[in-house]
């Protein structure tokens, strides 16, 4: 408790892990009510520190909020294997910072925490030093990201658009642009990135369907 003293106003010392370890020192003595305060404080500097979900989970068990506990251990467990995938990528950019295909895979780890704004980060970077045949593949987890989690469809259809017509273009991201519209209900511009991809490929089946479905959203106002 003296070392933390010590060092709790230093700058350059997380916070968070002096709260957890504040935590740990409760629970050991028994106070487990100080033992969640200094849990709930950690977590609020840093919701996805793992010692502080768990240590909540464990003090709330043994007070009054045997539920809320519960919930927060359910919520450690599902936490630990993606935090782990997030260090696994971190360790690939470690061993080859220059590789695109590595930071996205930090992106993919970011994402798959909720983390958006880390994961469009990571995807931007891997962008800019993608291997040509790395590309695609960046661009549309990126754009995915996009829409689903940013609720920026035009950046995404802007962002494929873009990579389609350069040098790494690639159907895919034709098609993805006219999917992403026609979710979005902009069914006349999804036809044209459709017509662009069955230029790509032409007499291609699934293309030509989905070209056909977008004229009909079209159509209907859709």
């Amino acid at each position: 408790g003296a070392a933390l003293d010590a060092v709790a106003d230093d700058p350059l010392v997380d916070r968070a892990r002096v709260l957890v370890l504040r935590g740990r020192l409760a629970a050991a003595a028994g106070d487990h009510a100080a033992a969640a305060v200094a849990y709930e404080d950690a977590s609020s500097l840093d919701p996805w520190d793992p010692g502080a979900l768990f240590g909540l989970g464990q003090a709330l068990l043994r007070t009054d909020r045997r539920d809320e506990g519960l919930a927060l251990l359910e919520r450690h467990r599902e936490l630990v294997p993606r935090l782990d995938a997030l260090d696994f990528a971190r360790r690939a950019v470690d061993l080859a910072p220059r590789s695109g295909s590595a930071h996205a895979q930090v992106g993919d780890a970011e994402r798959a925490l909720g983390r958006a704004d880390r994961a469009r980060a990571a995807y931007e970077h891997a962008l800019r030093l993608a291997a040509a045949d790395e590309v695609v593949p960046v661009v549309l987890r990126l754009a995915r990201l996009l829409e689903e989690d940013l609720d920026a469809t035009d950046d995404a259809v802007a962002l494929l658009d873009a990579v389609h017509d350069s040098p790494a273009g690639d159907v895919r991201l034709a098609v993805r642009a006219g999917d992403v519209l026609l979710r979005a209900g902009r069914g006349a511009e999804a036809v044209t990135r459709y017509e662009r991809a069955l230029a790509d490929r032409p007499g291609d089946a699934q293309i030509a369907q989905r070209l056909a479905a977008a004229r009909a959203a079209a159509e209907d106002g859709r």
